[in-house]
């Protein structure tokens, strides 16, 4: 109720008024200019999201292409080490040579 009187006894004033309805515009602005920014801050916010997401899954990929790569090496190594004790046979002798010319 005191609110209400005092904002009649302002509006009695003509300069008051004005200043008052230049205040409530420029809050009006400053809301609106908030709502713009709130917007653009949740896209910001989404643009982020989705690049977390795809870099994820990038690293997962990368990881998993190590693992299998890795894994292979492995495998290879064990093989060339099993045809190095077995390198008097002729055959064998000749994938030798040939694994490391290439």
């Amino acid at each position: 109720m005191l609110r209400i009187s005092s904002i009649t006894m302002l509006a009695r004033n003509k300069k008051t008024q004005l200043a008052v309805e230049a205040l409530q515009a420029e809050i009006s602005s400053l809301r609106a200019e908030m709502s713009e920014q709130m917007a653009a801050l949740t896209a910001e916010r989404e643009a982020a999201r989705s690049t977390v997401d795809r870099l994820a899954g990038i690293e997962a990929r990368v990881s998993g292409m190590g693992s299998e790569l890795s894994r292979q090496l492995h495998e290879l190594g064990t093989e060339i080490e099993e045809l190095s004790k077995h390198a008097e046979d002729s055959e064998v002798a000749e994938m030798m040579d040939a694994l490391k010319t290439t």
